[in-house]
């Protein structure tokens, strides 16, 4: 016999999801449970066979009565930090602590055109009508990881941050920002998905350190080369911009995404995703990873539009005191 329904299965038991009180929204249980077992199935194969993008990417439609918003955001985390350790185990064990450190500043230094753009400038506009994300606290969360990232990898941030401070994958991950009104802002997919990279980074180097292992020395390190690509506006004529490690550029306005959906499609990247090849390199030049099949698509994507995870939390910014930003929102 099959479970009743809206009766946690074992695996929500396991992972200590409660349901919502009353009539509160939560995620849908059906939807939650079938990717707690295909996350489980996954997990447990010999090899990576998941990426940390496939979690942060998955999203659940909402329903009264369901599994506790925050519960389930919890899980999700606790699931990105055990695939971020497995990856680590696998990397260094066929490429060595090196070949960890080269991939790791590959995928860092992707962050570093968007970090090195002007202020309020870093992403699109939101559209009209929609709701979009406070600028200057972005720009605020942005400087941190970057200036946390860089010390803990020994890189310069070649840039002037803003009173930084140390953060962690949790931290990003459960940011909430405050809510502006279309073009007075960022528009949301760019950021979530540039933050979803941040924490993807920040796991990584969370995981190293967490299992032991010894950082080796940044300045005798080749960073891996990575092809990750923006489209930029039609005015451009959709021009193709090479995102690599060292990602310096000579034209940093560029940089910043012209389109909104498109960036929303090429900035997201996987752990182990394959390496796109540029016109001016030859493929010899990029250091490929360790050979894993690994899921880089969301685990559980409903057919209907459903809540970003990061944003259906109800908590302050960072839970820190909010710094240079109006008290006030435009939108209540």
């Amino acid at each position: 016999m099959g479970r009743k329904k809206n009766r946690p299965s074992r695996a929500a038991a396991e992972a200590n999801l409660q349901k919502a009180r009353g009539s509160k929204w939560g995620y849908n249980m059906a939807q939650v449970d079938e990717f707690l077992f295909r996350a489980h199935q996954l997990y447990e194969q010999p090899k990576p066979a998941m990426s940390q993008q496939s979690v942060q990417t998955s999203s659940f439609d909402l329903q009264k009565g369901g599994y506790r918003i925050s519960d389930v955001d919890g899980a999700l985390m606790r699931l990105e930090q055990a695939v971020s350790d497995k990856h680590t185990r696998w990397e260094v064990e066929y490429r060595g602590e090196r070949g960890w450190m080269e991939e790791t500043l590959g995928l860092a230094l992707t962050l570093k055109p968007r970090e090195l753009a002007p202020m309020c400038k870093r992403f699109d506009k939101g559209k009209r009508k929609t709701i979009s994300y406070d600028k200057q606290q972005v720009d605020q969360v942005m400087d941190d990881a970057w200036y946390t990232i860089c010390k803990h990898l020994s890189i310069p941030p070649d840039t002037r941050l803003r009173e930084p401070m140390d953060v962690d994958a949790i931290d990003v991950s459960d940011t909430v920002f405050t809510q502006r009104k279309g073009r007075r802002g960022y528009g949301e997919p760019s950021v979530d998905a540039y933050l979803n990279r941040v924490v993807q980074v920040l796991n990584r180097i969370e995981s190293f350190k967490r299992l032991g292992y010894r950082m080796p020395d940044p300045s005798t390190v080749r960073p891996a080369r990575r092809g990750f690509v923006e489209e930029i506006g039609p005015e451009e004529e959709k021009a193709k911009v090479y995102l690599q490690a060292p990602a310096e550029h000579a034209d940093l306005g560029s940089l910043v995404s012209k389109s909104e959906e498109e960036s929303e499609k090429t900035l997201p990247s996987a752990l182990s995703s394959p390496l796109e090849d540029t016109p001016s390199q030859a493929s010899s030049d990029f250091i490929q990873p360790p050979t894993a099949e690994v899921e880089d698509a969301p685990l559980y994507a409903p057919k209907k539009s459903a809540q970003r995870r990061r944003h259906a939390q109800s908590k302050s910014f960072l839970g820190l005191p909010r710094r240079n930003s109006s008290p006030k929102g435009d939108e209540k």
